[in-house]
């Protein structure tokens, strides 16, 4: 950590105070619409690994499943929540 502190404090000090800046500014800017986008699409992706797991049982046991999509969406969200609220 020493080392990245003095490579950073050159870099500042050779002139590129833009790049410094910069680098400032990602590390210390709130970003609250992309924390926001990617909880949502953790949520999206992680109910898509449990439709596929019931796809799966659902195939290996020759199961036709009536519900629609939208409510099986919803359980695996359900689940999603459930499983996080576990751990």
């Amino acid at each position: 950590m020493h080392e990245l502190h003095t490579f950073c404090c050159r870099l500042a000090a050779t002139g590129s105070g833009t790049h410094w800046d910069e680098i400032h500014n990602v590390l210390t800017q709130a970003r609250s619409g992309l924390l926001t986008i990617s909880v949502i699409l953790a949520i999206y992706f992680s109910s898509s690994g449990v439709e596929a797991v019931r796809i799966g049982l659902n195939r290996a046991y020759d199961v036709r499943d009536s519900r629609s999509w939208w409510l099986l969406r919803l359980e695996s969200i359900a689940y999603i929540f459930v499983v996080h609220s576990r751990f």
